[in-house]
């Protein structure tokens, strides 16, 4: 019943969306053209016709509104709200809730263990806004939502962004008593959570719901990353105790990396992702 309520809430919004849709708006009207069935069974209490038709407008209508919500919502590059991090003290926290200093375990891509590493800043935090996330789910029920261009170390492939992994694909994970193993993606989905936080370690790696994650997204190359976010973690640890040193955690895009994107989309646009 929800969804077909919502289903028929975004036909009606479309008329009022402010950007277009696509060059010939004639496959938007075909995916309405049995809206008026969707009323009749909703009046008749037909829930399977009235589900059928729901599915059938949301399935034809995907297509044509996917990146026109995506313009209005913007493109974040980081982890959703609800993922879950924890502390080397034991303490469990949100990811929009970490602060500079907090000591959270990580994955280290050389000897592929799982180490520790101090929270610097984030580079991007949005409590309020909604994402539409990658959705992951591996053989032994762990999950996580993170941007499609995010950076996720695979055991057989290296870092690969979230829309390159594939079910079948083996993924980092860390047990209970803190050892690194890999469990099997089984499942992706698309879906659109409110908030979403990118936190920055010095290592560059974090783990999130158990999952080991690099701290990186649009660039397709974690070391590059990490390279030419370098001043980030050498500007924290020359004013750590002193007067230069300001907590970095805000909402927002924080500027270094909001610079470093703008200089390599005009040099280096090729790999921007």
């Amino acid at each position: 019943m929800l969804k077909s309520v919502l289903v028929l809430l975004l036909a009606a919004s479309t008329v009022h969306c402010v950007c277009q849709l696509e060059d010939n708006p004639k496959a938007v009207i075909g995916c309405l053209s049995n809206i008026a069935s969707a009323f009749e069974a909703l009046f008749t209490k037909d829930l399977t016709a009235l589900c059928d038709t729901a599915n059938g407008i949301a399935s034809c209508l995907k297509p044509h509104i996917k990146e026109c919500v995506a313009e209005q919502t913007g493109e974040q590059k980081c982890f959703s709200a609800d993922g879950k991090v924890l502390l080397t003290n034991g303490q469990e926290k949100l990811i929009n809730q970490l602060k500079q200093g907090d000591l959270v375990y990580a994955f280290d891509n050389k000897s592929q263990n799982i180490i520790t590493s101090e929270i610097i800043g984030m580079l991007d935090s949005e409590p309020d806004k909604y994402g539409l996330f990658k959705s992951l789910a591996t053989t032994n029920g762990r999950q996580l939502s993170l941007s499609s261009t995010h950076l996720i170390p695979t055991k057989a492939d290296g870092y690969l962004m979230a829309k390159n992994l594939q079910p079948g694909m083996e993924i980092y994970v860390m047990t209970s008593d803190k050892r690194l193993t890999v469990e099997t993606i089984v499942n992706i989905t698309d879906v659109w959570k409110q908030g979403y936080a990118a936190p920055l370690t010095q290592s560059g790696t974090i783990i999130v719901n158990d999952v080991a994650a690099s701290c990186y997204a649009t660039i397709n190359s974690h070391q590059l990353a990490h390279s030419v976010l370098a001043p980030m973690r050498w500007w924290y640890f020359l004013t750590q105790n002193t007067i230069f040193h300001a907590d970095s955690i805000q909402n927002g895009i924080h500027w270094f990396p909001k610079m470093l994107f703008r200089i390599t989309s005009l040099l280096l646009p090729s790999i921007i992702n």
